[in-house]
C-alpha cells in the first residue's frame, strides 16, 4: 500500500517541523517556509525505480540550497505535475509557472526554488538522474521550463504518470523497471519535442521564448498585458520583462513601438482615409493627447503633420 504522511494530526507548534521532515525524508532535504495555518498532505508510491508522489497543501515555499546538496546528495530528477492550483519552478536562471495541466523538471544536484502561492495540487515523480541524462545528456537546458499537457505527446506523457502513480507499492519488480524505462522515454521526448533540439543552449532558449513573447503581442497589439504574455509563455512576468531587458527594452515600451508603428502605417495608407482619432483608438491608445505626444516623440512631428508630409511626397515614407 502507499505510503500516506499528513499535518491533520499534528499540532500546529510542530507543523513545521513535521513537514519539513517528511518533505526531506520522501524527496530530498531543503528547508521549507510555512504560513501559520499550513495544512499539507502526502502520498507515496514506488514503481521499479520511480517513486510517484501526490501532494495536496496550503500555500508555501521550499528551497534546496548548495549547503542541503553538500550534506545530502541525491542523484534524482524531480517532475513536477500539476493537477490543481499552481506552483512556480525555478532553477539554473528560469522560472517556469505551472498550471494544471502544466509540468516541469528540476534537478536534486543542484539548488532550486518551488512556490506555491495557492493551495495546490500536484503529482511529484522522481526519477533517477542517469536515466534522462541517457537519453538527454546534460540537464542545464531542461529545467524549469514549463511543458504543456495540451500538446500531443505532453498529454501522453502527463497521463501516462497520473495512471502510474495510482499503482501500489505491489507491482511485480520488472514490470516496474519496464515502466521506469518507459516513464524516462516519454520525459525525454516530451522534453525534445517541446523543446526542440537536445543541442539548444540557454541563449537560444530565451532567444526562443522572445520570439513567441513578440508573436503573441502581435496577435493582440490593441490590448495585451505583460501578464498574459507572461501566462501565454508559462513563464513569470518578472521573467518576460529580463527577456524584452536583453534587448535594452521592457514589455510595454515594445508594446507601444509596435502599436505606434502600425498606426503610421495605417496614416500613410492610401486606402485607409479614417481619421486620426480612429486610427489611434484601433491600435490601443484611449488618449488622443497622449498619442500625439507619443507620436510625436517618435517621429518628430504630430501624427496630422506626418500623414500631410507623406501625402505630399507622393506616398515616400
Amino acid at each position: 500500500m502507499s505510503s500516506l504522511y499528513s499535518t491533520a494530526r499534528v499540532r500546529n507548534k510542530d507543523l513545521s517541523s513535521y513537514w519539513q521532515d517528511t518533505i526531506s525524508r520522501t524527496f530530498v532535504p531543503c528547508v521549507t517556509t510555512l504560513p501559520r495555518d499550513f495544512r499539507g498532505a502526502v502520498s507515496v508510491s514506488e514503481i521499479g525505480s520511480i517513486s510517484c508522489h501526490r501532494v495536496q497543501a496550503t500555500k508555501h515555499h521550499a528551497c534546496r540550497s548548495a549547503a542541503d546538496i553538500s550534506t545530502h546528495h541525491k542523484d534524482v530528477v524531480l517532475l513536477n505535475l500539476i493537477t490543481s492550483g499552481m506552483a512556480r519552478v525555478v532553477q539554473d536562471g528560469r522560472e517556469a509557472v505551472l498550471r494544471k495541466g502544466d509540468f516541469a523538471i528540476h534537478d536534486a544536484t543542484r539548488p532550486y526554488s518551488l512556490f506555491f502561492d495557492t493551495a495546490f495540487s500536484q503529482l511529484i515523480c522522481q526519477i533517477p538522474r542517469s536515466l534522462l541524462k541517457q537519453r538527454l545528456g546534460s540537464f542545464e537546458r531542461y529545467t524549469a521550463v514549463r511543458l504543456s499537457s495540451d500538446e500531443q505527446v505532453g498529454h501522453l506523457t502527463s497521463n501516462f504518470l497520473l495512471n502510474l502513480s495510482r499503482f501500489d507499492n505491489t507491482v511485480d519488480p520488472i514490470m516496474g523497471e519496464r515502466f521506469t524505462a518507459q516513464t524516462a522515454d516519454l520525459v525525454a521526448m516530451t522534453l525534445g519535442t517541446q523543446l526542440g533540439s537536445a543541442n539548444v543552449s540557454r541563449s537560444t532558449h530565451r532567444s526562443a521564448l522572445l520570439y513567441r513573447a513578440k508573436s503573441f503581442i502581435e496577435t493582440r497589439l490593441r490590448a495585451v498585458t505583460t501578464a498574459e504574455v507572461a501566462e501565454a509563455l508559462g513563464c513569470s512576468t518578472r521573467y518576460v520583462n529580463d527577456l524584452f531587458a536583453d534587448e535594452g527594452t521592457s514589455v510595454g515600451n515594445y508594446v507601444l513601438s509596435r502599436r505606434l508603428e502600425r498606426c503610421r502605417e495605417d496614416l500613410i495608407d492610401p486606402i485607409n482615409l479614417r481619421r486620426v482619432s480612429e486610427v489611434a483608438y484601433a491600435w490601443g491608445f484611449n488618449s488622443i493627447a497622449h498619442f500625439s505626444r507619443v507620436f510625436r516623440a517618435r517621429y518628430g512631428m504630430s501624427p496630422t503633420d506626418y500623414r500631410e508630409l507623406h501625402a505630399a511626397n507622393g506616398g515616400a515614407s
